[in-house]
């Protein structure tokens, strides 16, 4: 009796002994949820850098428009405080005048009183002479 497998005997058809073992791998062969997943991914991949850089140019350019709004406020505080600093020049010299102004008044206001003592005394003496003379 023979104990081999019954393959390559005289009688037997090609390819009915042998078992194939060997896997044929395409394309066509791949789910289509696979590809549909695959496909995802890649979309995922792509779109994260793609967002990050619209993002980034969006964020660029708000930081573009921050910076001359700065930049005009700045020049706006720069031309108010030499409007200011001029009119601190003319208060302070305003302030000179006044003072100068104020020292002559005091003078005057003291000439007054000696001028307002004097006529109350020449008055006093008047009113004393006219005491003394005869009415009719």
């Amino acid at each position: 009796m023979n104990l081999r497998p019954p393959g390559y005997e005289p009688g037997e058809l090609p390819d009915c002994s042998t078992p194939r073992r060997t896997v044929e791998f395409t394309i066509l062969s791949v789910p289509v949820y696979v590809w549909i997943a695959l496909a995802l991914a890649l979309a995922s991949l792509l779109a994260g850098p793609v967002t990050a850089a619209v993002r980034g140019l969006r964020t660029l350019r708000v930081f573009k428009s921050l910076a001359g709004q700065a930049s005009t406020g700045l020049d706006e505080i720069s031309r108010k405080m030499e409007v200011t600093e001029q009119r601190t020049l003319v208060a302070a010299a305003g302030a000179e005048q006044l003072s100068a102004a104020v020292a002559h008044l005091e003078l005057s206001v003291a000439e007054l009183q000696v001028l307002k003592a004097a006529t109350d005394e020449t008055r006093a003496g008047i009113k004393t002479l006219t005491d003394l003379r005869p009415r009719k």
